[in-house]
């Protein structure tokens, strides 16, 4: 894979799918010319998936943090 396909591929990964992100016309500028450089389909899909779990795992750690939160700011609003 030519080191221009890895650099599309970089910005597919880091910016365009990620839930706060999710740019759909960034993601497919940067996947056409991945693709039109040599990228195959197979390596899009592995670097969409790592994007998916890298997203999960945020959500994994983020959520019960929330939560924590979301229980002390309760706890000091019913202190009178």
């Amino acid at each position: 894979m030519a080191q221009v396909c890895c650099w599309d591929l970089l910005h597919v990964s880091r910016t365009h799918p990620s839930y706060t992100h999710m740019y759909a016309p960034g993601m497919r500028r940067h996947i056409k010319a991945a693709i039109k450089l040599g990228t195959t389909l197979e390596e899009v899909m592995e670097v969409l998936k790592l994007c998916v779990v890298q997203g999960v795992q945020t959500c994994n750690l983020g959520v019960p943090i929330l939560a924590e939160a979301i229980a002390a700011g309760s706890a000091t609003e019913a202190r009178p």
